[in-house]
């Protein structure tokens, strides 16, 4: 069997993340506390609290409607440590420009901000104890990260994408 076939859902999860067309767009990796990283359902409870904070900061009570809610687009893809046992999350996110998100996150720096902030002054786990790394790093091309994030992706496997806490423009019409 031929490597590019072994691989072909990474090879199409790659590509297809590299033609979103995004804008400005953040790479992030989350690192959580051993207590919470232990569980992926845990981090995926963490990270709906994150985003579900992130998106409430941009669009206000938008970001809570029932019907076509606003939200930041953005990819999380968790992943297992070496021995299965420490989660981390790492995830794309675009800037949001359109006008119904609050000019300030328009641009990187105040996305970036918002981002770190929301990371150190909102998640329980980072006020109670020694914050969790978080990384930040601004993407002008998406293929290295798309490589990157999709590492433990195989035909077999592509459980590292966290649907739950993505969200994506086409979703949400």
């Amino acid at each position: 069997m031929l490597l590019e076939e072994k691989h072909r859902t990474r090879a199409e999860m790659r590509d297809w993340i590299t033609q979103m067309g995004w804008g400005h767009t953040l790479a992030l990796t989350l690192t959580f506390p051993p207590s919470i990283a232990a569980k992926r359902l845990t981090v995926e409870n963490q990270l709906r609290h994150y985003w579900n904070v992130v998106d409430k900061a941009i669009f206000g009570n938008r970001s809570t409607y029932q019907k076509n809610p606003q939200r930041c687009h953005r990819i999380n893809f968790i992943e297992p440590g070496a021995y299965r046992n420490n989660y981390h999350c790492h995830a794309l996110v675009e800037v949001p420009t359109h006008g119904t998100a609050k000019s300030k996150y328009h641009d990187i720096a105040g996305m970036g901000l918002l981002l770190l902030n929301t990371w150190s002054k909102k998640m329980a786990f980072n006020i109670k104890h020694r914050e969790s790394p978080i990384k930040m790093e601004r993407i002008d091309c998406l293929d290295q990260w798309a490589g990157y994030i999709t590492k433990t992706i195989t035909d077999k496997s592509s459980d590292a994408l966290c649907l739950q806490t993505s969200w994506l423009p086409y979703q949400h019409a």
